[in-house]
């Protein structure tokens, strides 16, 4: 029999109003999408149709609630024609200005017949709008934009929680038909396969005849609307188990019959996202491990604190290639193999990276040699290292004492203690001066010094150190001690340093600062002062020994750090015996670096 048009009968709008929001802000701040999965499956959100719709645009919102962030949005358009003239259908929010959304809907499915056009777009892990959101002007709406104008029209809109985000792997099978029937008609739009967790989603039309719905092939139907043209409906089913589906619709024609549309499409679950891990393992050897542990980084970005001999693990790994680095290792330490390593987790499971750390012993500082001497006056003071030399390539710090309110010191050197003051040439640098009410004290470094008979004990071969000045002082002095272990570079060597000065007519602290020491470090300061009074040393610093003459007392002590640290020296004058003036200078000096 040759198909008719439908019969067409009036009847009153049974379908909800078209979209009609208030207005609200025209922006929005964007919000990340969600993970599509749902550890209950795919369920339905939010619903919502229209119909009475004509012109060159048909558009519904999800009044009175939005969606959520990453569901799937299914949009289904009725209108009266034979062509499929929607030029594109884009998301907005319902206020003024239509103000863009941006998601991407994708054409599904077309059908016409006998002058009737169903079409059904899908746009998966929805963004850009308020979560489930009520607030008028900030209500999502799809729109369909015609090539023409139609004379009615109409438009469903399902949102679905727990699709897959990916649109290519979302969709499953999908299929369309129409027919033209008398009395009670089986609407199908033909069998597809579903997939366990999937969603079959089944849409029909026709003119305002009677209308069942699938409910005997287990769908719920999202509500069946109408105007004074078109009838239609939607249903779902959430199937559990895989399996193949046809759902029937049934249409009550009369004797004149009637034109059907129909489409059924599946939609799949989202993946549950898989677990990828990354253990890391450390394993440390020798007598001088690193003291507090490495860094862990995963990508440059990522990060973690290990244990020398440890393990720790980085969760939710994405799967692929990725680049492990281990940081933090002392100077005296090695990396079997490097420190970068690659490695490539495959999904759902656990990688481990292995690093073997082996530390050689850790350089240390150690005084070798020490002197000191007061009551000196003229252009040069002089001390040696009376009885035994120290060792070639050993650091020297010299600190020199005078009654003056400037650094006359031209130039500090080193010579050989024999008839003829046969010079060395070891360069000393000044590090430290320091002055106050008359008194002045200045600390210079030597680093690696050479050309003198290494631990030599001949009398007249002892190394002494002097300083040359540009006028005569009346009273004056000078402290030497040498130390083995210090870096032979002086730029390298020197690490912070610093002075103070200060006076009181009560027990009086002298500290010069604190500052801070790497690891091995050696910790040396000094004070001094004109008025001879009692002086208590700092607690865990350990004496080079002090000085006094009937114009000048001084006080040196040192410490070598394991670790790095910050030390703060301090001293306590007793000038509540008599009122005075203190200076106090600290410096620090690095080890030579490990093999």
């Amino acid at each position: 029999m040759r198909p008719r048009p439908p019969r067409i009968i009036v009847a009153a709008a049974l379908a909800a109003a078209a979209c009609s929001e208030g207005v609200g802000p025209n922006r929005v701040p964007l919000s990340a999408p969600s993970f599509s999965f749902a550890a209950n499956g795919i369920t339905l959100n939010e619903s919502n149709g229209s119909l009475r719709e004509n012109g060159r645009i048909l558009i519904k919102g999800f009044d009175p609630r939005n969606p959520r962030l990453g569901d799937a949005v299914v949009a289904t358009f009725y209108w009266l024609g034979s062509t499929n003239i929607i030029d594109s259908v884009v998301d907005v929010l319902a206020n003024a200005n239509f103000t863009p959304v941006g998601n991407q809907y994708h054409l599904v499915e077309y059908v016409t017949a006998d002058g009737i056009s169903m079409a059904t777009y899908v746009a998966t892990n929805v963004h850009n709008f308020r979560d489930s959101d009520s607030t008028p002007g900030r209500i999502l709406a799809v729109r369909a934009h015609l090539a023409q104008p139609v004379t009615d029209g109409g438009v469903t809109i399902s949102a679905w929680t727990g699709v897959e985000d990916n649109f290519a792997l979302a969709l499953g099978e999908h299929r369309s038909a129409s027919g033209f029937d008398h009395g009670v008609s089986a609407a199908r739009a033909g069998p597809v396969t579903v997939g366990p967790g999937a969603l079959a989603y089944t849409v029909t039309m026709s003119g305002l005849f009677g209308l069942q719905g699938p409910q005997s092939d287990g769908y719920t139907t999202l509500g069946a609307g109408s105007d004074h043209v078109i009838k239609q409906d939607a249903a779902y089913r959430v199937f559990q188990t895989g399996g193949t589906t046809d759902p029937r619709w049934t249409w009550f024609y009369g004797g004149d019959g009637g034109t059907w549309l129909a489409t059924t499409l599946v939609l799949n679950p989202g993946v549950a996202p898989s677990s990828q891990n990354l253990t890391v393992t450390v394993s440390t050897t020798g007598s001088n491990p690193d003291p507090d542990g490495y860094t862990v980084t995963v990508d440059g970005t990522d990060h973690q604190a290990i244990a020398t001999t440890g393990s720790i693990s980085f969760t939710n790994v994405t799967a692929g290639s990725h680049t492990v680095t281990l940081s933090g290792v002392a100077a005296n330490c090695t990396v079997s193999d490097g420190a970068s390593r690659p490695v490539t987790i495959a999904s759902g499971d656990t990688a481990t990276v292995s690093y073997a750390v082996s530390c050689a012993p850790m350089p240390t500082i150690e005084l070798d040699r020490e002197n000191g001497a007061l009551n000196m006056s003229g252009r040069l003071i002089a001390k040696g290292f009376t009885t035994v030399n120290p060792h070639n390539g050993d650091a020297i710090i010299a600190t020199f004492f005078w009654t003056g309110s400037t650094n006359i010191i031209d130039s500090v050197t080193d010579i050989l203690n024999d008839v003829s003051s046969t010079p060395v040439g070891n360069q000393y640098h000044l590090v430290e001066y320091v002055t106050a009410d008359g008194i002045s004290m200045a600390t210079y470094v030597a680093t690696n010094v050479q050309n003198f008979p290494d631990a030599g004990t001949n009398p007249g071969q002892m190394l002494d150190v002097q300083a040359h000045l540009s006028d005569s002082v009346a009273h004056g002095g000078g402290k030497v001690s040498a130390w083995r272990g210090v870096s032979p570079v002086f730029a390298q060597a020197l690490g912070a340093h610093r002075s103070a000065s200060g006076a009181g007519s009560t027990p009086t602290p002298a500290n010069p600062g604190a500052v801070s020491v790497g690891a091995g470090g050696l910790v040396y300061a000094v004070t001094m002062s004109g008025t001879l009074v009692g002086l208590d040393r700092p607690l865990d610093f350990t004496s080079l020994g002090g000085g006094s003459d009937a114009w000048i007392k001084e006080d040196a002590v040192y410490a070598v750090r394991a670790n790095a640290d910050t030390a703060s020296v301090e001293w306590t004058w007793f000038f509540d015996q008599a009122p005075g003036t203190w200076l106090a200078s600290v410096l620090t000096l690095m080890p030579a670096p490990g093999p």
